[in-house]
């Protein structure tokens, strides 16, 4: 902390952070920009970044369309290269590589905006601002937001000063990579701290009022096989159907054409209004996890699991479900057994109770870590 800093209203020390995100998807801004808005309100000066595209020449915006391929076409290569970097060893020499061939940039930002905290939500950026930290350069206190309860060992850097985390599970996955952990309530954006009521959502949106809601996303692109995931929900006829395609519009024009006859499927693109979503539904069915799994926990939305993207989305999964917090569903015998049963009134916990009333938020967090710091 510099000297002379004010603290913010709450008593908490406020002084300049520089928060560095990556639009690969849309979940590490958000994550960033809501982390951006809890500080300001504490009287913190924010400054919001996208690392990724400062760390490498090619745009960001390319570099996700890169991973999206990869996804839909390599998915289990993709996998196969995860599982590679999940070694102490590899894992050790990706970072090192990633913090010298692009750290020195992320550095020139660092001191020109002179901050007293860094936090990175994307693990490239991690990773490099690890390797900064460890070598000297950075001497500000260094934290990761982590969107994913699954936490790979990549997007771990034993040498930053605290991982925010969203759950035990997740904290024990930080500290087996060798990093150090903190549980928190993760920083939400506005609709998901003050949602409306289930019915007052659901005449908003012009849904049903008696029968069951289900939420079938792939984030934001859309990725995985969302289709056949809406198949296999739509296919129980057991609730009404509200899938989001995200920025996938070739699949939007496809399920709207495959659902044409259908008034119980909704098949909505790209949209600002997750939160209204969110609080009309009955239960959520995705297959990657992050920062929608997060929403869902702060509404206390019941989340199943279904085809998870291999890779990053299998673990994510898998923490998920051992944290109590989701049904992972291995078939679709499984998952329609649980819609027309409706077991996940009863089986899944609202997430929120994994995050535990004694979790503190990202603030009071870095407040009861400043001092070691």
């Amino acid at each position: 902390m510099a000297k002379g800093r004010e603290t913010g209203p709450d008593g908490s020390p406020a002084g300049r952070v520089l928060i560095l995100t990556a639009a690969v998807g849309s979940g590490h801004v958000v994550a960033g920009e809501a982390l951006g808005e809890e500080l300001g309100r504490a009287g913190w000066e924010v400054e919001l970044r996208d690392g990724l595209e400062i760390m490498s020449p090619v745009p960001a915006e390319r570099l996700g369309g890169m991973y999206v391929g990869q996804v839909r076409h390599l998915p289990r290569p993709l996998a196969l290269l995860l599982w590679t970097i999940s070694f102490r060893g590899t894992a050790d020499l990706v970072r090192v590589s990633v913090g010298a061939l692009f750290g020195g940039r992320l550095l020139e930002v660092v001191r020109t905006t002179s901050p007293d905290l860094i936090v990175s939500t994307y693990p490239l950026v991690t990773a490099a601002l690890g390797h900064l930290r460890r070598r000297g350069r950075i001497t500000v206190p260094v934290a990761a937001l982590v969107t994913d309860y699954g936490v790979h060992p990549m997007w771990v850097s034993p040498a930053l000063d605290v991982h925010l985390v969203a759950s035990e599970v997740s904290a024990g996955m930080v500290e087996r990579a060798g990093g150090k952990a903190t549980v928190v309530r993760m920083p939400l954006r506005e609709g998901f701290r003050r949602p409306l009521s289930r019915e007052e959502a659901r005449r908003t949106l012009g849904l049903p009022l008696r029968v069951p809601v289900a939420l079938v996303v792939g984030g934001a692109w859309g990725i995985g096989d969302l289709a056949g995931c809406v198949r296999t929900v739509a296919e129980t006829r057991a609730c009404h159907v509200v899938a989001v395609t995200g920025r996938n519009e070739v699949l939007r024009r496809r399920l709207q054409h495959e659902y044409a006859g259908r008034d119980d499927v909704r098949v909505v693109g790209w949209t600002e209004e997750m939160p209204l979503l969110m609080s009309a539904a009955d239960f959520l069915v995705q297959n990657a996890g992050g920062v929608t799994c997060l929403e869902a926990a702060a509404l206390g939305l019941p989340v199943l699991l279904y085809r998870p993207i291999p890779g990053h989305g299998a673990i994510n999964a898998r923490a998920m479900e051992r944290a109590g917090v989701a049904l992972w569903a291995r078939s679709a015998g499984e998952l329609e057994a649980i819609i027309r049963g409706r077991t996940f009134e009863r089986a899944v916990h609202p997430p929120s109770v994994e995050w535990l009333p004694a979790a503190p938020d990202v603030l009071s967090a870095l407040r009861a870590n400043w001092r070691r710091w």
